[in-house]
């Protein structure tokens, strides 16, 4: 009985209170929402106009962004991080309007920006990567690449990973911290590989022939490049080993045709090399009895006798408790007088080596302004030469002009007189 009315009178009570409850939070709201209706009304307007510049200005941005060389998911980022500043910054002048304390919400952004920064600092770890992967071009979509020793064509880099499918259809996901951690190998960035095989022939074999099969068959795949500067075929000994003869052949193919390049030069050289009887060598270990004795010639010169290096000297430092300060000083007056000396005598050597070359130099000009006045002689007196004897034909053939007429003059007189 008794405890039955306690409940009763408890009841009462918390509906009591949660009545006085409710009902002063109803006009506390409809107290403030009376005296202070401009702000209200400021708020609600600064809210449709702030949603309404944000989406413009994400519209500017993202036309913008369009028109650069910058990549999707970097742009996405950058939308996204610009987004999230411009919504706080609406957030806090809704609460300034509101007449909320602002250095009170201030710190407290601050404080939840540190925490989740804190509880995610690899995953913003891996969002950094990310951007610098994007933005660097290191890799891209499609590219076949080794990272983290995982190798495969590229399928997807998002914020958080790079997702790499490997060539027996496994897909890996790679944090990109560790992606940029590491070295990263971009097989297909230019477009083209180069191949290279090597093989072991026996010591016996023909290595011309091996050359001449191995040609054949890279030049036989029209995959492979031909008469292309740089990347032709390529056939050589490399090595001399233990067994046999290494050889290292190279050739050259589009990135997309590695595989099928090297699978088909691998099983056509073996082919090949079995058509022709060259033997590929293993490992083996030949051993002889020897009979004969072993002679060890020695040289019968004796050894050289010691010639002692010449060193410099070490630089002297001036010990002040031992040393005398006049000596010293004494001392380095002589090097610097010997070293003048040195210094002179080269110089006077210069000076005389000069003066010789000068003189050397003007003798030669001297030979050679007499080499071209007896040129100049010469010409001039070729030319009179060639002038007189022109005056000697000119007078020549004068004098035979004369006589015809003096013949017929004479002539012309005779007649006369016998008429």
């Amino acid at each position: 009985m008794i405890l039955s009315l306690l409940a009763d009178e408890a009841e009462e009570v918390v509906e009591e209170t949660s009545e006085g409850f409710f009902v002063g939070m109803w006009n506390s709201i409809k107290d403030y929402f009376t005296n202070n209706y401009w702000g209200v009304i400021w708020f609600v307007v600064a809210l449709i106009l702030g949603v309404i510049i944000i989406k413009l200005l994400m519209k500017l941005f993202k036309r913008i962004f369009k028109r650069t060389k910058i990549a999707d998911i970097a742009q996405q980022f950058i939308l996204a991080i610009i987004r999230l500043i411009l919504w706080v910054i609406l957030i806090l002048i809704l609460l300034g309007i509101l007449g909320v304390n602002l250095s009170g919400a201030v710190t407290a952004l601050s404080a939840v920006i540190l925490a989740i920064g804190l509880a995610l600092e690899d995953l913003l770890s891996n969002v950094a990567d990310g951007l610098v992967i994007v933005s660097s071009k290191i890799i891209n979509k499609g590219d076949w690449v080794c990272a983290n020793g995982v190798e495969g064509s590229v399928v997807n880099i998002n914020f958080l990973f790079t997702t790499i499918n490997t060539y027996d259809n496994k897909r890996i996901s790679i944090p990109n911290s560790q992606m940029v951690a590491g070295n990263i190998i971009n097989y297909g960035v230019n477009g083209s590989r180069r191949i290279d095989f090597s093989v072991s022939v026996a010591y016996e074999t023909d290595i011309e022939l091996v050359k001449q099969v191995a040609y054949d068959v890279m030049y036989s795949d029209g995959r492979i490049y031909q008469n292309v500067e740089g990347k032709n075929p390529f056939c050589s000994i490399n090595s001399f080993d233990s067994s046999g003869i290494g050889l290292a052949l190279r050739c050259w193919c589009d990135s997309s045709d590695y595989w099928d390049v090297f699978f088909y030069v691998n099983e056509h050289l073996y082919n090949e090399f079995k058509r022709y009887g060259i033997t590929i060598p293993f490992t083996q270990i030949e051993m002889r009895e020897r009979k004969d004795e072993v002679v060890m010639p020695v040289i019968p010169d004796p050894l050289p006798e010691r010639v002692e290096k010449d060193r410099p000297q070490e630089h002297h430092r001036f010990d002040l408790e031992n040393d005398s300060i006049t000596e010293y000083m004494k001392a380095q007056k002589a090097k610097y007088n010997a070293n003048k000396e040195i210094k002179e005598e080269t110089s006077e050597e210069k000076a005389e080596e000069k003066a010789e070359e000068k003189a050397e130099k003007k003798e030669a000009a001297e030979e050679k302004a007499e080499e071209k006045a007896e040129a100049k002689a010469e010409k001039e007196e070729a030319a009179e030469e060639k002038a007189s004897a022109k005056k000697t034909r000119k007078k020549k053939k004068a004098e035979k002009d004369e006589e015809p007429q003096q013949h017929t003059s004479s002539v012309m007189s005779d007649e006369g007189d016998g008429d």
